[in-house]
């Protein structure tokens, strides 16, 4: 009973309390498989014991409980295929360490309508920047590129909150208002190294940019049906901030994906924080590349609109 109400504590606490409090930012941020290890020891205990009763407790409060902590999601919300459907991939490259022609090729192989690209300010060895890819009209601010196989009929930088990155916005030959934003990372390991009292000081500061960058973006696009806001939101989802944008948005991949959804880190993900929210553009598939090209994965999306 002690295990499944820790559990249950770490759970209320990353969700509901979140972030508030630089402790509940931590533990609702850090990969959340770690709190279940200790319950999956107790199973094993309790089977080698022959305790029925505590093992049948204690394997239903692990399904449960690991099922809510985990963000294990089900297609409820999946749209059937039309004419007007188009695919969008959002992928941070990290600064194309993995190889610009890989990374290209991974695009040119799925063949999105629209891609967003993160961290893709300097590609490679020599620092070049994302200039052009064959087949797609690109538009870039800073680090956000977006690509388009459509006409991007107009395109602005929109400002998130100051001293933030900006948020990149295009608008579609087929009337799509497509948003790419990398919202601020929290770099706990780098801060600790440097000063590890200033971490709980960090965790507050980075959690209220959120909220902001957040808060922006829903007073931007909470009226607009016809757009897409997806990149590296640095955060997984739970938690007042992601509460804040899923009441005005939904998100794609919860409505159309199978399973936890991990995007980071690529080479065994642990954390859901690349994502596609939208209001008004109903999600046919959503789908985690497995790809270690950087330390995210990209995600590709079918959407069509309603």
């Amino acid at each position: 009973m002690v295990n499944l109400a820790m559990l249950l504590t770490v759970f209320l606490c990353g969700t509901w309390v979140a972030e508030r409090t630089s402790l509940t930012t931590l533990i609702g941020y850090t990969p959340q498989a770690q709190w279940l290890l200790p319950s999956a020891l107790l199973i094993l205990v309790c089977g080698f014991k022959k305790q029925r009763r505590l093992l049948a407790l204690n394997i239903l409060g692990f399904l449960v409980l690991g099922w809510l902590l985990l963000g294990f999601t089900v297609p409820t919300g999946r749209a059937r295929e039309n004419s007007r459907a188009f695919s969008l991939m959002t992928y941070n490259i990290h600064h194309g360490d993995g190889g610009w022609d890989e990374i290209q090729n991974l695009i040119k192989k799925r063949k999105p309508t629209v891609f967003c690209l993160q961290e893709a300010n300097a590609v490679g060895r020599y620092g070049w920047p994302v200039t052009e890819v064959s087949g797609y009209h690109l538009v870039r601010a800073g680090g956000l590129v977006i690509g388009s196989r459509l006409a991007i009929l107009d395109s602005r930088v929109v400002s998130l909150a100051p001293g933030t990155a900006d948020a990149l916005e295009a608008t579609l030959a087929n009337g799509i208002t497509v948003v790419t934003v990398q919202l601020k990372s929290f770099a706990v390991e780098r801060v600790a190294k440097k000063n590890l009292g200033s971490v709980p000081g960090h965790l507050n500061n980075i959690a209220l940019i959120h909220s902001r960058q957040a808060a922006r973006l829903v007073e931007s696009y909470q009226h607009n049906p016809n757009v897409v806001i997806c990149g590296d939101f640095n955060g997984p989802p739970r938690g007042s901030v992601y509460r804040s944008l899923t009441k005005s948005f939904n998100d794609l991949f919860a409505q159309s994906g199978w399973g936890p959804g991990y995007t980071y880190p690529s080479s065994l993900p642990l954390l859901r924080i690349d994502y596609a929210f939208s209001s008004g553009l109903a999600p046919v598939s959503a789908e985690v590349i497995d790809s270690q090209l950087s330390d995210h994965r990209p995600v590709i999306f079918e959407l069509q609109p309603r």
